[in-house]
């Protein structure tokens, strides 16, 4: 017997793949049938968003299906069974770095007050979808992933920021340690000089690696000053330098604010800044002409990067952003403090409170390597108390 919560939509995308099977896929050799069947019953929609070697075809269930209560189904037929653990069990087969492990082994010690979340849910539509969240963290059902850019998903990843507070690792409180303006700080550590900025450095043009699956540009951008091959000796230029300092002090959005004369709160800014970031080259707009006239060699970075794809730069700021996390704080929390429980959640890290120092302390040491001080934000993740720090 198995509990299957994995959504319908979610499988039958993974399966459309140019529209061959894939070799994960739960519902057999029939499944395009299954989902042909499941649009013209209304189960479930299909955005017609196909791109060659870049994004399959997105399905959903429709809006009937998806404000409806969500239940744990017992699986009694042993083929499926036998295709669930099979599934399951290859995605564990794929974790390879020794980091990804250790933060799974932690994972599987994460408690949910599951009486507590389920209470605080807003009873909307979205109510059955963060109820199964919060189950599978209940019944222990934890899964670990990564991405081609390094990120780690998890339950806690996916989980509903709210219920973040109702976390706790064998009783004990957690606390988030989270990097201010992390994206945007992301972006500005590809323009620092250093020697291992070597494959995305404008000073330098950007190689493809084994590990990299994206074409380098043809010639080398005029971002920093100095002669092109030493890094040692070059110099950032003014527009960079103040974009760097703004990402360090953590008031990057609220200067953009500012600067664009936009009446607009900073979850709305933000949402802007991200589109300018990780959407398609266009048209400018107030957040985009800030940009444009304050951090112009930026601007013309990302655009020069998006010309052949708009996802390449997302993926290299991902690729950034899982280099430092991963790679650095959590490798090195492994090998230093092996006893300390830690999660992720992307760009921030969880552990128990009364640890946060050390979590913080060494953060600050990997920023030190690549000469930058960001901010730091602690959130104490309580049930009566969430007051960052």
């Amino acid at each position: 017997m198995a509990l299957v919560n994995t959504k319908p939509c979610e499988i039958l995308t993974q399966c459309a793949n140019a529209g061959r099977r894939p070799p994960y896929c739960l519902l057999g050799d029939e499944y395009v049938a299954i989902k042909e069947v499941a649009i013209q019953r209304g189960f479930i929609e299909c955005d017609e968003s196909y791109q060659p070697g870049q994004k399959s075809k997105g399905y959903r269930l429709t809006d009937k299906y998806r404000s409806m209560e969500w239940h744990h189904v017992a699986v009694t037929d042993h083929r499926l069974v036998g295709a669930v653990n099979k599934w399951r069990n290859e995605r564990l087969s794929k974790i390879r770095w020794d980091v990804h492990q250790y933060l799974f082994d932690w994972l599987q010690h994460v408690e949910i007050d599951f009486a507590s979340a389920i209470e605080s849910l807003p009873r909307d539509k979205t109510f059955s979808q963060h109820q199964v969240a919060i189950k599978q963290i209940s019944q222990k059902e934890f899964r670990l992933s990564y991405d081609d850019y390094g990120r780690v998903h998890t339950n806690l990843t996916n989980l509903l920021s709210p219920l973040r507070r109702f976390l706790s690792y064998k009783g004990r409180p957690l606390v988030n340690v989270d990097i201010c303006n992390s994206q945007p700080l992301f972006l500005g550590t590809l323009f620092i000089p250093r020697e291992s900025n070597k494959e995305v450095n404008p000073l330098i043009t950007m190689k493809r690696d084994k590990n990299n699956k994206y074409n380098s540009l043809s010639t080398p951008l005029p971002l920093c000053s100095g002669k092109e091959q030493d890094l040692n000796s070059a110099e950032v230029n003014e527009d960079v330098a103040k974009y760097l300092d703004l990402v360090q002090s953590g008031e990057f959005y609220e200067h953009v604010i500012s600067s664009s004369g936009l009446d607009i709160n900073r979850d709305d800014v933000k949402d802007k800044v991200f589109g300018v970031m990780y959407g398609r080259n266009r048209h400018p707009d107030e957040i985009y002409g800030v940009f444009e006239q304050e951090f112009p060699t930026i601007t013309e970075f990302m655009r020069q990067v998006k010309k052949s794809g708009h996802a390449k730069l997302a993926h290299m700021m991902q690729r950034e952003e899982s280099e430092f996390i991963m790679k650095g704080v959590c490798q090195r929390l492994m090998k230093e403090h092996p006893e300390l429980f830690i999660s992720t959640i992307h760009d921030s890290i969880l552990t128990t409170k009364g640890n946060e120092d050390i979590v913080v302390g060494i953060m600050v040491e990997e920023f030190e390597r690549l000469g930058i001080q960001p901010r730091l934000k602690i959130e104490y993740l309580e049930c009566n108390s969430r007051s960052p720090t």
